[in-house]
């Protein structure tokens, strides 16, 4: 469970940690690069839209949403945004970016479990969805790692430099989620159990050696005497 300390801030890691979005003018000139980086504004600039609707949009949204900024030892690494869509049933849809170079860190899955954690178990939602407004590989399977399924496409629906393309949108519902955690425990207490048999058997090992060892001292030792 990640919980937050007294500055609000969630420990993913030792020297990773999420931290409420906005306390610092350097959040925003985080969010200001990162959009407008060369590794992500392709992805995020369609047919009639550009920069700075871009930036507007997630400015808009972090102000009337819970949004966090990520830290990776000092560095601002990630913003999260966390919009919700409906109130009944709540619905959550998770916006957000994180630097290339904590790709395959296991960090940005650190930050979705905290983000399933957030909207489920403090916000009472019922659903967690994103929503995919442009081809993105590397957001799908980000998404499928984290549980979510697609829900549905919706075809012709974004032009990119003319060319249309779908609008995909994944979901969990409250009810996947609790299976996901209730599996997880299934496979720590099976890990766990493995593990402790494996020791227990080094130990019996370990054990059988020691005996093996003394028996064969003993021995050594009588047919010494009897040679005397």
């Amino acid at each position: 469970m990640y919980k937050p300390d007294k500055y609000g801030r969630v420990f993913l890691t030792e020297d990773c940690f999420l931290a409420p979005f906005g306390r610092f003018e350097k959040d925003w000139r985080f969010l200001y690069n990162y959009i407008s980086g060369i590794d992500v504004g392709p992805k995020l600039i369609h047919d009639g839209m550009d920069f700075n609707l871009a930036l507007n949009i997630a400015e808009a949204q972090i102000k009337n949403n819970p949004s966090f900024i990520g830290f990776h030892k000092g560095e601002r690494i990630a913003y999260i945004i966390l919009e919700q869509i409906t109130a009944e049933p709540a619905v959550f849809v998770y916006h957000g970016g994180i630097t290339r170079k904590l790709y395959g860190s296991g960090l940005p899955q650190k930050a979705f479990d905290f983000v399933k954690q957030f909207v489920f178990k403090e916000k009472g939602a019922k659903k967690l969805e994103g929503i995919i407004m442009h081809p993105n590989k590397l957001l799908e399977g980000y998404f499928k790692r984290g549980g979510l399924v697609k829900d549905c496409e919706i075809r012709d629906r974004i032009s990119v430099n003319k060319k249309l393309f779908p609008i995909k949108i994944y979901g969990m519902t409250f009810e996947d989620y609790n299976k996901e955690q209730i599996n997880k425990e299934k496979d720590h207490g099976r890990w766990r159990k493995k593990r402790t048999g494996r020791a227990n058997t080094r130990a019996s090992s370990t054990s059988t050696n020691r005996s093996t060892k003394k028996r064969a001292r003993k021995t050594s030792k009588r047919k010494k005497h009897k040679r005397k």
